[in-house]
């Protein structure tokens, strides 16, 4: 038996800068986590390599086949982890548009668990009718940081404290994502005449990481739950 993680991308094939990548860290910090023989394999490329008798982690899955879905709820082998809200079009739970449908719904019921993120994030999927009574369904707490990180997080939190260098500034993070809420949050310090300064996304996670951390508050004002 082989354990694959099955997702649409992987580290290796992010870029950063463009606002995306957070689901690829916490999977690569997940699976350094769990200390097991774990196969990575992206989505479009599982169906030739499909066994029943495999047992798959699947995060992000929007290049899953529908067929190979059919197969997974049919065997049963498979958890999922689940990084945001794709059993919706466009992925956002506040978005009131009554013609939104559900997606996947047999898919996630039929497997052996489903993680979420957080407390919230789980609660946020049980919300929906369609979910209410699932059983599967699994906290993580907190998202996944791997070991390199959290050295990396505490080493420039010690740093930044003892040397006193950290701004009185509020931090926006410059992503370009929509839903990532960069106008909002700029606009909201304008609004409220908000001394602040844009956080640049960088391939560098050290050189992100140490210029967030100059700042005093973060204004994070998503278009979606995070």
């Amino acid at each position: 038996m082989t354990i694959y993680y099955v997702s649409d991308n992987f580290v290796d094939s992010i870029d950063y800068t463009s606002g995306i990548g957070g689901a690829e860290l916490s999977d690569a910090a997940l699976r350094e986590r769990l200390n097991l023989e774990i196969k990575p394999i992206r989505c479009r490329y599982l169906d030739p390599e499909y066994l029943s008798t495999n047992t798959y982690i699947i995060s992000n899955h929007w290049t899953l086949s529908p067929v190979l879905k059919q197969k997974l709820i049919q065997d049963k082998n498979y958890i999922l982890i689940e990084h945001d809200y794709q059993c919706l079009p466009n992925r956002n739970p506040w978005d009131n548009d009554p013609k939104q449908i559900v997606m996947d719904v047999d898919f996630v019921k039929a497997a052996k668990a489903v993680f979420f993120q957080t407390d919230c994030h789980m609660s946020m999927w049980q919300e929906m009718p369609e979910f209410r009574n699932c059983k599967n369904f699994y906290s993580l707490i907190t998202t996944t940081y791997s070991k390199e990180e959290l050295d990396i997080i505490r080493k420039i939190s010690l740093n930044t404290y003892a040397s006193k260098s950290f701004s009185r500034k509020f931090a926006v993070i410059d992503n370009p994502q929509p839903l990532k809420g960069r106008n909002r949050a700029v606009n909201y310090c304008l609004a409220n005449s908000v001394d602040f300064g844009l956080v640049k996304l960088t391939i560098n996670r050290v050189n992100f990481l140490t210029d967030l951390a100059s700042y005093s508050t973060l204004v994070f004002l998503p278009g979606t739950p995070e």
